[in-house]
């Protein structure tokens, strides 16, 4: 078991190194240079420099711990999970949301530490506000300005009808559309551009529950809001209700995600299943 304070401590201290990395891109001082990633992702040089970064500062305080990065797929290869498996493991998205980085600011940096398979450590960075989430085993915390308070969300079973989900400023409209329809929801979004985010949406009670109804969420983009749901009383599962696992030998998590309080999420869990069966992921 990893000294969770301790290397929460190094995780907000590397995300603030990479944040200011990433600013004077957000703040059009650099230019982005976005292009297209052989998986058809956009990557930008603010998502190299800010993995460069973290990678620097991981190399001299956790040397020996393997890191999985969204932005260097040999880390997540096939091949690499020989190196990997079995072990504990950094989970890495150096800039998440970095699409939005010239528009608003809907991004972070997230990492996560993963032992046996689980988070047990995760520090979401919003460097527009300095404002830092994580989560370790004494709980969920959100610091600012040196002053930090505990995330606790009530466990709400609300009915489907005055739910509030949040969503992705890129997600498809019409889909997304037909699901809420479907589930007796109303239409009734809190949009934000990162992944990571949208959990804090749910985690802070400006929103009640996530859906990702998709095989494209990957094991970077829900670790480090994974766990600081779970200390925070927020359920992260897959659609069906079955627990999200990491450090796999395919990182994609392929019955989506949904995050919700206890009571909504069996609802929905209830509800997705049904949903499934007729109109697949």
């Amino acid at each position: 078991m990893s000294d969770s304070n301790y290397v929460s401590e190094l995780f907000i201290q590397a995300s603030y190194a990479m944040g200011r990395v990433i600013m004077p891109y957000a703040n059009k001082e650099k230019p982005l240079n976005v292009r297209v990633k052989e998986d058809g992702t956009k990557v930008t040089d603010a998502d190299i420099a800010a993995q460069d970064k973290a990678m620097e500062f991981f190399s001299e305080h956790l040397p020996d711990t393997y890191v999985i990065s969204e932005e260097n797929p040999s880390s997540w290869s096939p091949e690499s999970y020989k190196q990997r498996q079995g072990k504990n493991v950094i989970l890495l998205d150096p800039f998440d949301g970095s699409r939005n980085v010239e528009k608003n600011n809907d991004f972070c940096t997230m990492m996560a530490y993963i032992e046996n398979g689980k988070p047990t450590v995760g520090v979401l960075y919003h460097p527009p506000t300095g404002i830092f989430y994580y989560g370790i085993e004494e709980g969920a915390f959100m610091l600012e300005k040196s002053e930090g308070r505990r995330l606790e969300r009530d466990p709400i079973s609300l009915h489907l009808s005055v739910a509030r989900f949040a969503h992705s400023s890129g997600q498809m409209r019409e889909k997304y559309a037909k699901l809420f329809k479907a589930l007796g929801a109303t239409d009734n979004l809190v949009v934000s551009g990162s992944g990571g985010l949208r959990v804090i949406n749910v985690i802070v009670d400006e929103a009640d529950a996530l859906i990702a109804y998709t095989t494209k969420f990957k094991e970077w983009d829900t670790a480090a809001a994974h766990a600081i749901a779970q200390a925070a009383g927020v359920m992260v599962t897959d659609i069906f209700g079955n627990p999200l696992t990491y450090n796999k030998e395919n990182t994609v998590h392929p019955n989506g995600v949904l995050v919700a309080p206890p009571g909504l999420h069996k609802n929905l869990v209830r509800e997705l299943t049904e949903y499934n069966k007729t109109v697949p992921m």
